[in-house]
């Protein structure tokens, strides 16, 4: 998946070398075609995050039901949130509590960072808990990842 751009995932062995990632190693393959990730005279920043609710942060997946409605439980309340669905084109979003986002489902500060939009005011219908975070009003029977921050 890439993060400038709403497109669902798509599997391409090439960007890892052929070698899943794991909790310890990433490698990165060679360029191909017109893509200009991993050319060798380009610098590159990685983002690295860890699934580690001790620490306030996790990383997974989630899957609405017919309704849209997903319930997560984090074993923390989360204070940001970036999430996307995976099997469709749909654009990433971030809420975080410093912009909005609440404990009622109601408008809410957003940011979509695949696109140069400036903050959008939307009614996601979903709200942190004390525990993790509700999903009320998304696509339904659709898979989503992300990234939660205590």
């Amino acid at each position: 998946m890439f993060f400038n751009t709403a497109a669902s995932e798509a599997l391409q062995g090439t960007y890892w070398n052929g070698t899943q990632p794991t909790n310890s190693v990433f490698s990165l393959g060679a360029a191909t075609g017109t893509d200009t990730s991993n050319l060798s005279s380009l610098p590159y920043i990685a983002y690295l995050f860890a699934h580690n609710p001790s620490n306030k942060i996790a990383c997974d997946a989630f899957t609405t039901d017919g309704s849209g409605v997903a319930s997560v439980t984090l074993g923390f309340a989360p204070k940001w949130l970036l999430f996307k669905a995976s099997n469709a084109t749909q654009n990433w979003y971030i809420v975080d509590v410093k912009r909005g986002w609440t404990l009622s489902p109601i408008q809410d500060a957003v940011l979509n960072p695949n696109t140069s939009d400036a903050e959008i005011s939307s009614a996601l219908g979903g709200y942190p808990t004390a525990n993790g975070f509700e999903m009320t009003d998304l696509s339904p029977s659709t898979d989503y990842i992300y990234i939660a921050i205590g």
